[in-house]
């Protein structure tokens, strides 16, 4: 058990100070949990909790410790474009790969 402790205090510690999003701006707490987000997406108002953290802090915000958020059309297109280098979570691999319709 306190090995796991031990862990978890190590992750969190690089999410905060060392992970290569520690740059991006957006509230303290956002460094260390995900709890507001969780609560904003199950209380239905994630849309409004991320748009008021981008009102407060920019085009592109730290929402949680290792998630950011864009609102940048630019940005969002440089992201997301093929080949772009930036890492992404396995569900855009999954999304990739998704049958079209029709």
């Amino acid at each position: 058990m306190i090995l796991l402790a031990d862990s978890s205090h190590k992750q969190i510690t690089y999410n905060a100070f060392a992970s290569a999003i520690k740059h991006v701006p957006g509230p303290f707490y956002s460094r260390f949990s995900r709890l507001p987000l969780k609560l904003a997406i199950m209380s239905g108002r994630r849309i409004f909790f991320v748009d008021d953290l981008h009102k407060r802090h920019g085009p592109v915000v730290r929402i949680a410790p290792t998630e950011i958020s864009i609102a940048s059309v630019d940005s969002f297109k440089e992201i997301h474009r093929v080949g772009s280098g930036y890492r992404k979570s396995d569900w855009y691999g999954r999304m990739a790969n998704f049958p079209k319709l029709g």
